[in-house]
């Protein structure tokens, strides 16, 4: 999501974007102080997982919201059908998150995949402050 909205926010995406990930892997590696050992395991991993949610994001925000784009009224059966597609969309995007918890398991100690989405969540608060005219460093 952060990656997106500074990706529209500014016209040179493709470095913007690499830029972006480049800090976060720093900060989560800071954060969960990975050891070169278990930053070879973790990344590829992660990587993968963001890969996939990030797919699903797209797909599911565009079989969900898609046809509200219009602004057209919706019947009752068409708004179900949109509610079941956006159930399965959070179960799908819940199985993803329990794989890499459980992928995690083998890589990382129990404490550090719980300080994973802590610092995930960090790393988006600083994004999101950085967007809004913040420190341009990066700083809390």
């Amino acid at each position: 999501m952060i990656l997106g909205l500074l990706a529209v926010a500014q016209p040179n995406r493709g470095e913007d974007r690499k830029k972006i990930e480049s800090m976060k892997v720093a900060y989560l590696t800071e954060q969960l102080s990975l050891s070169p050992a278990e930053a070879e395991k973790f990344w590829p991993v992660y990587n993968e997982f963001s890969k996939s949610t990030k797919r699903m994001r797209q797909d599911g925000m565009k079989r969900v919201f898609g046809p509200l784009k219009d602004g057209k009224t919706m019947s009752d059966e068409e708004s179900g059908q949109l509610l079941s597609e956006y159930i399965y969309h959070v179960k799908e995007m819940q199985a993803a998150e329990l794989k890499l918890i459980n992928d995690l398991k083998n890589i990382l100690p129990a404490a550090k995949i719980i300080k994973l989405r802590m610092a995930e969540e960090g790393f988006k608060r600083r994004m999101i402050y950085r967007l809004r005219g913040g420190d341009r460093r990066g700083r809390n």
